[in-house]
């Protein structure tokens, strides 16, 4: 019977397979060399990423033996036997490398002999990165990954990041592919960019100066403007025909007062500088509201407001630094009757409400019929320097802001809920344990 022919592929094409005739094994072998050649040339030897092809079988079972002997943790045990690494190293050997990789050395694939014959020493035991390799082992890890320093010359290095994939238990330790990159130029940017950061933190700081000097002139002109008030008040008082030393004496109190409160918002304004937390004490929130209504009064009635506050007795007391909690309330007041003289709003009204929140803290509430805050303001109005006043300097709302936020909790300004004109701030701080 006549032996088959080759089998014809649906295209015609006739396909050689191993029963076939001597000459077409031999050209499929030919053909299958030929094929493998090209792609180790392609992939391997000639790719982007420098790869070394390295045999860890020793240092695998080494490993192995470790654990076998009851060890179970082995970070606990690399950093008792330092040593350990440096022993199993010898059982390590770098099988091949290609041209990226040998470049990472200063070499060419004409230094590719010399380079595996010396391997051991160009590529001595590391710690870090050996370690990271045996811990991959100890655990399981199906990767592993590090940075290290080759060396390239004398006093030449190269810093690069290196990953390789690791071999199921019942794998072959005995061709591992370590992959590595190159990253001179990462680690160049990296130390412009701390270089950047450092003169910025320098920038910073004289910013942060003259933010200082702005806020403390900010915050104390209320007082300032209260001492001169309450002390033309007395001269007042002591110029009549009759002077009333009572009356002159009140006011005097209420100079020496306000004196007292420019002087601690300046230790606050640079305890804020300096993110200080703040000194709480537990305050009760009506009595304070109060105080700066009547601190305010003369403000009020220059705008034609009423001041109306809702808080009830029987609200919780909160943890606050009495002086910060003032001047964010002094800031939101003021800011609300100036909109609203400005605006000549009829009936004008501010009113502060407030309830206990969820989160352990009091919701205050602080609403106005004011002609409202437009979308840009919304957006900006806790920024530093912006300011909707033409003689504003934009800190107040920010110190608002930072003087909430340290005390743990936030601020935010929007419209009223009930669609009426006017606008809406509400902040929150915590209760007092």
């Amino acid at each position: 019977m006549q032996s088959p022919g080759p089998q014809q592929h649906a295209g015609g094409e006739q396909a050689c397979e191993p029963t076939a005739e001597p000459s077409c094994t031999a050209a499929l072998g030919q053909l299958c060399r030929a094929s493998s050649c090209d792609l180790y040339d392609t992939l391997f030897l000639h790719g982007p990423i420098a790869i070394l092809e390295e045999d860890w079988t020793g240092p695998w079972r080494a490993v192995q033996r470790v654990l076998a002997g009851g060890v179970q943790d082995f970070d606990d045990f690399l950093g008792r036997n330092p040593s350990f690494i440096t022993e199993v190293r010898r059982e390590h050997r770098v099988l091949d490398a290609n041209l990226a990789a040998l470049q990472l050395f200063g070499l060419t694939l004409d230094d590719k002999a010399d380079f595996l014959a010396h391997a051991a020493e160009l590529l001595p035991a590391n710690p870090d990165s050996n370690g990271r390799v045996l811990k991959a082992f100890a655990t399981g890890a199906r990767s592993a990954e590090g940075e290290r320093l080759l060396k390239q010359g004398p006093d030449q290095y190269v810093p690069i990041l290196w990953r390789t994939l690791i071999p199921p238990p019942d794998g072959d330790f005995s061709r591992l592919l370590f992959y590595a990159v190159d990253v001179t130029a990462l680690k160049r940017a990296q130390e412009e960019l701390v270089t950047t950061q450092g003169e910025l933190a320098r920038a910073s700081k004289i910013a942060m100066v003259g933010e200082m000097t702005a806020s403390i002139a900010h915050e104390i002109n209320q007082p300032l403007g209260a001492i001169r008030l309450f002390a033309d008040t007395a001269l007042r008082w002591l110029d009549r025909s009759v002077p009333s030393i009572d009356r002159a004496r009140r006011s005097l109190s209420e100079v020496a007062a306000n004196a007292e409160r420019a002087s601690r918002i300046v230790q606050r304004v640079r305890n804020l500088v300096r993110h200080e937390p703040p000194a709480t004490q537990r305050l009760a929130l009506r009595p304070a509201v109060l105080d700066v209504f009547a601190l305010l009064a003369r403000d009020a009635r220059k705008a034609r407001a009423q001041l109306i506050c809702t808080l009830p007795d029987t609200l919780p007391d909160i943890a606050a630094e009495q002086t910060q909690l003032q001047q964010v309330l002094v800031n939101l007041f003021s800011n609300a009757l100036q909109a609203m003289g400005h605006a000549a709003t009829p009936a004008a009204r501010l009113e502060v409400h407030g309830q206990p929140a969820d989160n352990g803290q009091l919701l205050v509430i602080v609403e106005d019929n004011g002609p409202g805050l437009s979308k840009e303001a919304s957006e900006r109005l806790f920024a530093p320097f912006y300011s909707t006043k033409t003689d504003g300097m934009g800190l107040g709302l920010s110190i608002c802001r930072s003087i909430v936020e340290a005390h743990g909790g936030r601020i935010t300004a929007g419209h009223r809920p009930d669609g009426l004109p006017g606008a809406r701030f509400t902040f929150s701080l915590p209760l007092a344990a």
